[in-house]
Parts: C-alpha cells; sequence; structure tokens
C-alpha cells in the first residue's frame, strides 16, 4: 500500500497559530524590556556643580564645615580650605536662598557639614547678554537634609 500523507497525524512541527503567538509574545516582552536597558546620553557637570561637590565631600571627609562665599564679582571662595572657582567674567550669581549679608563683603552661598547635611541654598549662575537682558545658565539648589546638590542647565 501506499501512504500518501494525508492521513499521517504524527507529523511534528508547530502551527503557524503557535509561531504566531510565540512571536507576539516576544515583541511585548522586548517593547517592555529595550527602553529599560537604553542608557540616556547624560551631559557632564558643569565645573560650578563638581566645586561644590568637592568641597561637600572635603567637609565629610576632614570632618569640619566648608562654607562657600561669593564675593560679589566672579569668584566663589570655600573656606576655611581656601580654594576657589572663577565664573567666567560675563556671568554672575544671582542668590536666592540664604538671604544676603554683606559680612566683610562676602555673600554666604552655601554651607556643608561634616556630617553630610548643608544648609538650604539656591542660587542661579546668570550670563549677561550683549542687550543687557540677564539669562540664566544654570540653576542649582542644595538639599539641606541630604546635602545633594541638584542643577538644572536651561
Amino acid at each position: 500500500m501506499c501512504d500518501s500523507g494525508y492521513g499521517n497525524t504524527s507529523n511534528s512541527g508547530f502551527t503557524l497559530l503557535e509561531l504566531l503567538v510565540v512571536i507576539s509574545i516576544i515583541a511585548a516582552v522586548a517593547a517592555i524590556v529595550l527602553p529599560r536597558l537604553s542608557v540616556p546620553q547624560s551631559q557632564p557637570k558643569p565645573p560650578l556643580v563638581a566645586f561644590l561637590e568637592q568641597q561637600r565631600l572635603t567637609a565629610i571627609e576632614i570632618g569640619r564645615t566648608e562654607t562657600i562665599h561669593y564675593d560679589g564679582g566672579v569668584r566663589l571662595i570655600a573656606e576655611p580650605a581656601g580654594e576657589h572657582y572663577v565664573l567666567p567674567d560675563v556671568r554672575y550669581v544671582d542668590i536666592v536662598k540664604p538671604q544676603r549679608s554683606d559680612y566683610l563683603s562676602r555673600h554666604m552661598l552655601a554651607r556643608f557639614y561634616p556630617d553630610g547635611t548643608a544648609i538650604l541654598a539656591k542660587f542661579v549662575i546668570m550670563e549677561r547678554r550683549r542687550r543687557g537682558v540677564p539669562v540664566a545658565v544654570l540653576r542649582v539648589g542644595i538639599d539641606p537634609i541630604h546635602g545633594e546638590i541638584n542643577y538644572a542647565l536651561p
């Protein structure tokens, strides 16, 4: 007898429906997982933020309070370390918190404590443009509880 294969039920393989179900499950999982795997390109930290983070780490490592003052011109001075950061000459600091004071012709900008905390500080680095309209180029905030330095670029 000749078997033509029409009545043979021992075919091994997958049906089209089974293949489509598996492919759709894989596609759904990939749609959920792949966006979480791709890491967005982060911008490098502004030098001022790196300076502030260094002063915070110095306060923690050495065990002494570090205070950052703004001299009203172009310099930020860390005391008692004596380090300083110089702003480009077309930029200046607009202090939101703490309130400005003219003690020793300096304005306290930030203070970091040895336990990792800080004072609440908010300030904006402004840039003078040609037409006299100042523009914010960097916004900085310091969390008083954790001492974290948050910043936003426009």
